[in-house]
């Protein structure tokens, strides 16, 4: 039978190898999902914004006159590995000498290391089947879906509309470009007075947009709700609301439109020079126009009034790109935005991503 004194001595003992036993479990638990809840974060941030950085450095290279280029990032393979060690050990030491106490000494040692190897492939997009989603229009569904969601109509007719069909109630067609022509200003001018309008029904939430029944032809038109939300806009706006092709009159309930789309290629191409076409429009056209649109919808070049949070930032052919906005405004990260989503519709899937060449980065 122990006696009373060994067992005093024995349990300490146990008590160590019982905490370091512990600890280790403790860190085993928590090494992955914490890895996981960090890495997952950083991942998914770092991808955002390189994803943003390759849509703003395309813009940048097309306003030099130089032409766009495309990776699409395939699979990201992170491995972990995790190694844990706890040890204890115990020692004492009695001296038979009178007042002399017995020492203990204790050692606890615990030992840890994590490692990462992450694989990175990118997928250069080029060739026959690449180009034949980048030349061919929008698909109509993709604007009728975001519209409904809510997403700003003139940055979507701004930026995705290559031409408008407006059909009136009494069955007038008349054709409006999204270009600034110097022989034809007020073909443009009516241009943003529609998309004007049509802003304000979708502020009213009257404007219907949709497809013909094959899905390859975009129509917008409005509910019953149309009229009040004219005169509203006429109200505001007065002569600069009306439409010099439909005798300077403002749009009436009844009307239709059918709008032609760009294509992603030419949505790009659009956007690149969006800030510096609205910047030579003569400014009696300008000051005629709603409030709305006086601006382009998309700038990419740093200046200082830009002081809202970036979207995207960067330098080429020596001079500095940023998607950003005045302060206080979204408008310009709102296009931007857009030009994501659309050009979201233009990547393909991963399985689809060609082999080779492929770029892997470890």
């Amino acid at each position: 039978m122990s006696s009373p004194v060994r067992l005093s001595r024995a349990l300490p003992r146990r008590l160590l190898v019982l905490s370091a036993t512990a600890a280790a479990v403790v860190l085993a638990g928590c090494a992955g999902p914490s890895a996981l809840r960090t890495r997952y974060v950083e991942y998914a941030d770092a991808q955002a914004q390189v994803g943003n950085q390759q849509t703003l450095l395309n813009l940048a290279r097309i306003q030099n006159g130089h032409p766009p280029y495309f990776l699409q990032m395939g699979p990201i393979n992170a491995s972990f590995s995790f190694t844990r060690g706890a040890n204890g050990s115990m020692s004492n030491a009695l001296t038979p000498m009178p007042g002399v106490a017995e020492t203990f000494t204790r050692m606890l040692g615990l030992s840890g290391s994590a490692t990462e190897a992450p694989m990175f492939n990118f997928a250069p997009l080029s060739g026959p089947g690449f180009s034949a989603v980048i030349m061919k229009p929008v698909d109509p569904r993709t604007f009728a879906g975001l519209a409904g969601q809510g997403f700003s109509v003139t940055t979507l007719v701004r930026m995705l509309g290559e031409q408008l069909v407006l059909t009136t109630a009494g069955g007038q067609k008349i054709v409006l470009n999204n270009g600034f022509d110097a022989d034809d200003p007020d073909n443009y001018a009516d241009f943003l007075r529609v998309v004007e309008a049509l802003q304000t029904l979708q502020g009213a939430r009257a404007l219907v947009t949709g497809t013909d029944a094959a899905g390859t032809q975009l129509r917008i038109s409005a509910d019953e709700r149309a009229g009040a939300a004219l005169q509203r806009l006429t109200a505001r706006e007065g002569a600069r609301a009306q439409i010099k092709a439909l005798g300077s009159q403002p749009l009436a309930p009844g009307f239709s439109i059918e709008l032609k789309l760009r294509t992603f290629v030419g949505t790009l191409y659009a956007m690149a020079f969006d800030g510096k076409h609205a910047d030579i429009l003569p400014e009696a056209l300008r000051a005629g126009l709603p409030a709305g649109q006086r601006d382009a919808i998309l700038r990419i070049e740093a200046t200082s009034e830009l002081t809202e949070p970036e979207a995207a930032s960067v330098e080429y052919a020596g001079r500095k790109y940023v998607v950003s906005d005045r302060a206080g405004a979204m408008r310009y990260r709102t296009a931007f935005q857009g030009l994501q989503f659309v050009f979201a519709q233009t990547e393909l899937n991963p399985n689809q991503l060609p082999q080779s060449p492929v770029i892997q980065l470890r």
